[in-house]
């Protein structure tokens, strides 16, 4: 189809009919100089529903602002959206000018587009939008293209669910680009003066990607309930200063955004009209609303290069919370972080960690201004470790201005790198920062399960022990003074045993047992011991009938060599008294 339109539409209180197009090809919807569509609509003032949307196409691919789309203008409720296709694309917009009185008052645009929604001027008693599905291996939605549901009124946003078994693929914008319209992206969204509740959004793939600015989110713009963002994918990367997103932007609160993945990769940085956007994982509200909560269960998460992971409130909003649950998690340069203006702070816990690794000025931080208290910080690796690299400025902060500083606890293994002290801008030291600028600061609670700093102590004695109590200090007299005098010989292998009545305890060698010597065998040894005497040692001729004996010792000569002796020589040992200062005693050897 090219320029041009073809729907149904309910009026008054009838039923608008169904639209269904098979396609066993390829399905191509390009747009023109008006406004060109496929859909079906329910009209103001209609009690009626619109009809149901439904697509079979082996390509579906939609171009230059054509819409597919079932509306609701009245109270009637919106109809629902199914397509089935191999591959579905949705690309560009179409500048359309903006007329008034024949004049051109201002340009706008047509945003190709697959869209589910209760429409601008439907009134506070609309009905609900319908249901929006996508069956696909393959979707693919490019410079400014959108599927989308949406509440502007009365009626509650529906429920967008995508299903592509093989990859999402999300990058561009529209030259009309502002930080919340015209990118690309996959939105459900309560928009402004709306009361209906935000959608609820669901995406399951193999490989998800965004870049150059795109975005996938849940919005809510009006003062209804929040929506509701999951996705569940393999592999998630998001770059180029894309953002995935469940936002506060007005009264209403913000809704909860959870990522399921194996492995999460947010890197780098984008521009929108001169102002650098990280690429983002956030939770956050921008005016009196209250943000929703950041909850991430991966195997891996690496945030790089300027990118961060994200919850806050930036006005009288109170911000959520963010919870990631991972068994590796990198942060090279990037940020994570929880941040409010007003109530308590907000909390990251991190847990189920087997690694935390800290790069080149990154940051965990749970901040708040003005009076809020800040946030607290727990981060769970009891059998892990939280390394930061040496000098690279990165920091573990729960700090505050004039509200109590927030709590930080690291349980792990080891924690490597990191000290407890005030975390200063730039000073390139690695630092835990539980501060107030103004306030109380908090605690910091360091555990590490794993280790016992009484292990391998030995517990030592209370009292030190007096050796002269252990020598006698009486002298004796009569003929046998000399024989009964006490005695300390020190022998062995050097070092001295705690008490004379303790044997060397230092690298005992163990020996044989020593049997005493029978009557004849000591007879023997007297002769023995009396021809060495005499050198009279007599060498049998006939070597055979030798007996052997073994060598009793050894000697070194003049020439350093080590002869074997067949009797121990004969060593005097060196014996030193220990004698009482007034006593003299003489003996000779």
């Amino acid at each position: 189809m090219n320029d041009s339109s073809a729907g149904t539409l309910a009026r008054g209180n009838g039923q608008a009919g169904d639209v269904r197009i098979n396609a066993n090809d390829s399905l191509e919807l390009v747009g023109g100089d008006s406004l060109n569509s496929l859909g079906s609509q329910a009209l103001n003032n209609s009690t009626g529903d619109a009809g149901n949307i439904f697509i079979n196409a082996g390509q579906l691919s939609i171009q230059d602002g054509f819409r597919i789309e079932a509306s609701t203008f009245g109270t009637g409720n919106g109809g629902n959206i199914q397509i089935r296709a191999s591959e579905v694309e949705v690309i560009g917009t179409n500048p359309q000018p903006i007329r008034e009185a024949n004049r051109i008052f201002r340009r706008g645009e047509l945003t190709s587009g697959i869209v589910s929604q209760v429409a601008e001027g439907a009134g506070i008693n609309s009905g609900d939008a319908g249901s929006l599905t996508i069956d696909t291996q393959r979707l693919v939605i490019l410079d400014g293209g959108v599927v989308s549901t949406a509440t502007f009124a009365g009626g509650d946003g529906g429920t967008l669910t995508i299903n592509a078994s093989e990859s999402i693929f999300l990058s561009g914008a529209s030259p009309l680009i502002s930080r919340d319209q015209f990118r690309s992206g996959i939105f459900v969204s309560a928009e402004p003066d709306a009361t209906g509740t935000v959608g609820e959004l669901t995406i399951t793939t193999d490989q998800l990607t965004l870049d150059d600015r795109a975005e996938i989110s849940a919005n809510n713009r009006g003062s209804g309930q929040p929506g509701l963002a999951t996705l569940n994918v393999d592999a998630l990367l998001v770059q180029g200063g894309s953002e995935i997103r469940a936002s506060s932007l007005g009264v209403g609160d913000g809704g909860t955004l959870i990522v399921n993945a194996d492995s999460i990769l947010i890197t780098g940085t984008g521009d929108i009209r001169g102002e650098t956007i990280p690429s983002a994982l956030s939770a956050l509200a921008r005016s009196s609303g209250d943000a929703g909560n950041l909850q991430i269960t991966a195997s891996t998460v690496e945030v790089r290069d300027g990118a961060e992971v994200s919850v806050s409130g930036r006005e009288s909003g109170a911000a959520g919370n963010l919870f990631i649950t991972a068994d590796t998690l990198r942060l090279d340069r990037g940020r994570l972080t929880a941040s409010t203006n007003a109530g308590e702070g907000a909390e990251i816990t991190i847990q189920n960690l087997t690694l935390l690794e800290m790069r080149d000025r990154s940051q965990i931080t749970a901040e708040a201004d003005n009076a809020a208290n800040g946030g607290n910080i727990t981060i769970n690796a009891p059998d892990g470790f939280v390394v930061a690299f040496p000098n690279q400025d990165n920091d573990i902060i729960a700090n505050a201005f004039e509200g109590r500083g927030g709590d930080i606890r690291i349980t792990a293994n080891s924690i490597i790198g990191l000290q407890e002290q005030r975390a200063i801008l730039n000073n390139g030291t690695n630092d835990i920062d539980a501060s107030s600028e103004l306030g109380t600061s908090g605690t910091v609670t360091l555990n590490r399960p794993d280790v016992d700093p009484s292990q391998g102590l030995v517990e030592l004695p209370t009292d030190v022990t007096d050796a002269s109590s252990l020598i006698a200090q009486a002298c004796p007299s009569g003929v046998m003074a000399e024989q009964e005098l006490s005695e300390f010989v020190i022998t062995g292998r050097g070092g001295l045993p705690p008490n004379p009545s303790d044997t060397d305890s230092i690298n005992p060698v163990a020996t044989d047992w020593v049997t005493l010597e029978s009557s004849e065998e000591q007879s023997i040894g007297e002769e023995r011991a009396e021809d060495a005497e005499d050198n009279e040692i007599a060498f049998p001729s006939d070597l055979t009938d030798r007996e052997i004996i073994e060598a009793q010792g050894w000697m070194i000569d003049e020439n350093g060599q080590v002869i074997l002796l067949a009797q121990a020589p004969v060593a005097i040992p060196q014996i030193v008294a220990l004698i009482p200062p007034d006593c003299t005693v003489e003996w000779s050897r």
